[in-house]
């Protein structure tokens, strides 16, 4: 009777712990995609921002008096060149396609740094004293889990910027 009672309270145990391990496998794993999650949005904020500013200094070092313009100060010349920095170091999360409709380059006068310079009517915006400011805006990005579905849910929305005074 004794041998028979503790045969029934093993299974039960094993059955017990079978219930517990389950429960417990669920909340382990979440917590390794919550931190597999939250690095994957720490790397996109940080790429961006070393794309921007990558850009930011193309622009500085091949901003006005460079020889491939023509003419050298042709800030219409050179735009392409710094957007083609922001995608060559956003490692794919910035391409051609999607460029435009993030990145935005500004040429502020020193005497209004809150104000863009209309770089139409501005001749010398890319030649010192004047500040670039590289722009990614509004990049939106899902988890990792919105990347296996076609419409995952946007769970973060990030903007990266640099500025440098031209020399």
């Amino acid at each position: 009777m004794v041998a028979h009672a503790t045969q029934f309270r093993r299974a039960r145990q094993k059955g017990q712990e079978l219930i517990e391990f389950t429960l417990m496998v669920f909340v382990v794993l979440g917590f390794i995609y919550m931190i597999i999650d939250v690095a994957w949005m720490v790397f996109t904020r940080a790429t961006l921002q070393y794309a921007v500013r990558e850009a930011c200094r193309y622009a500085v070092a091949n901003g006005y008096d460079n020889p491939q313009y023509s003419p050298p100060n042709n800030i219409a010349a050179e735009l392409p060149g710094i957007l083609k920095r922001v995608e060559d170091n956003s490692m794919g999360f910035l391409n051609a396609s999607n460029a435009a409709t993030y990145i935005t380059v500004n040429w502020y006068s020193p005497s209004a740094l809150n104000t863009p310079v209309n770089t139409a009517t501005c001749p010398n915006c890319n030649a010192s004293p004047y500040v670039v400011e590289v722009d990614v805006v509004s990049y939106p990005q899902r988890s990792l889990l919105g990347i296996f579905t076609e419409k995952g849910p946007t769970r973060f929305v990030f903007t990266a910027a640099s500025a440098d005074v031209m020399e």
